[in-house]
């Protein structure tokens, strides 16, 4: 180990990353829009690169994640594909003749950002303090109704919860309370000033 605990880089050491995984399928997700608007906007090569762009997207929905849709691949062969991907993009203007500047640079940062992020990854699975659940994250804190390690004297209501009831309130009183408003400011505009 060396000074401050990061590991050695050398023959079967794994330096540990520190772009969360979240981040990680968020870039994956905007490079892939960029690849296919990049498609779109070209002309010539639009099939391959909006198919490129497409399964890149469809990548990051299907890996388990915080942004997947469906956790149907995990994370290690999400890294491998990642690499794949990489590796395609890269040889793609050769392979395919691919001309022009414009699509050449994004195919070519994308290969480099792909390949940047499977390294400096957090490739971790969510920790035990985060659990899934009906599609939505759920943080147990420590000053959440019922949990072990709850502060003395926490209050009983979370601010989340009353910050959701006075929005509620907002939200169906809002409209009301704005018409009456107008309705004063308008009625005193309307009535003559009497002299003093």
């Amino acid at each position: 180990m060396a000074e401050g605990g990061a590991q050695l880089s050398g023959p079967g050491r794994h330096t540990r990353g520190d772009v969360p995984f979240w981040v990680h399928q968020a870039v994956d997700m905007l490079l892939a829009l960029l690849v296919m608007i990049e498609g779109a906007r070209d002309g010539t090569h639009t099939a391959l690169l909006v198919a490129f762009g497409a399964a890149l997207l469809l990548l990051s929905l299907v890996s388990d994640g915080a942004l997947g849709a469906w956790a149907l691949i995990g994370r290690r062969l999400h890294r491998i594909v990642d690499l794949a991907f990489a590796a395609a993009f890269a040889a793609a203007p050769l392979v395919f003749a691919i001309r022009g500047v414009l699509p050449i640079a994004v195919l070519e940062g994308a290969a480099l950002a792909l390949s940047w992020l499977s390294f400096r990854t957090k490739w971790t699975k969510l920790s035990p303090s985060i659990r899934r659940g009906g599609g939505r994250l759920r943080f147990h804190t420590p000053n959440a109704p019922g949990h072990p390690n709850r502060a003395p004297g926490a209050g009983g209501v979370p601010v989340a919860r009353r910050f959701g009831a006075v929005v509620g309130r907002v939200r169906g009183d809002g409209p009301r309370t704005a018409g009456r408003t107008v309705g004063r400011v308008l009625r005193r505009a309307r009535t003559p000033r009497r002299p003093s």
